[in-house]
């Protein structure tokens, strides 16, 4: 492919997946600074290592992998403190991400903690078990498309998904019973 069909090309493919893109990093930097660096730096990245592609379907899902291994790079670097999403919410209270148009308020205020009490949760998760909550509940991707964009086998992550399910069961008794086994001494 020449320069200038493969750059046109490449334009076309980043531009469709621009918001996407945007919103990816945003999600997991939580800074708007820090967000149009990385971005920046993944159309940089991903523009040199375009000829790797062997797929252009498979684009959107490459140039995330790219991005995650810069945000990856970033946390590591800057060892990042995590803040929750109250906080995303209160230093932006115009965005209307978490706002509600129902006029029930008790309906809203339930809800609401329902949310704070899953965020908590998931917050207490190691990094890479909140990366595979974020694509598997949040992009609803599926185990192999994970696997893929984490270069990682399919039933490492079905073990994962298992032991998250299985953390969250204990963080919270509403959620299911943890059971375990009796011991001798209590099966007499």
């Amino acid at each position: 492919m020449k320069d200038t069909n493969k750059a046109k090309k490449f334009m076309e493919l980043f531009e469709e997946h621009e918001e996407y893109l945007k919103r990816f990093i945003y999600s997991h930097v939580r800074n708007t600074e820090d967000t149009k660096d990385i971005y920046q730096e993944c159309l940089h990245n991903a523009f040199k290592s375009f000829n790797q592609l062997r797929d252009e379907k498979k684009f959107k899902s490459w140039v995330a992998a790219i991005a995650m291994n810069l945000i990856r790079k970033k946390f590591q670097k800057n060892k990042y403190t995590e803040i929750s999403l109250e906080e995303v919410y209160e230093a932006n209270p115009n965005q209307t991400v978490f706002r509600d148009e129902e006029s029930n308020v008790e309906e809203i205020i339930l809800r609401n903690q329902n949310k704070k009490d899953a965020r908590e949760k998931i917050g207490q998760l190691s990094y890479r078990e909140r990366v595979f909550v974020y694509y598997y509940y949040e992009l609803e991707k599926n185990i192999e498309e994970i696997a893929g964009i984490l270069s990682t086998k399919p039933g490492t992550l079905y073990s994962l998904h298992s032991r998250i399910k299985g953390k969250l069961r204990r963080k919270e008794g509403d959620y299911g019973t943890h059971r375990r086994k009796k011991s001798n001494k209590e099966n007499a």
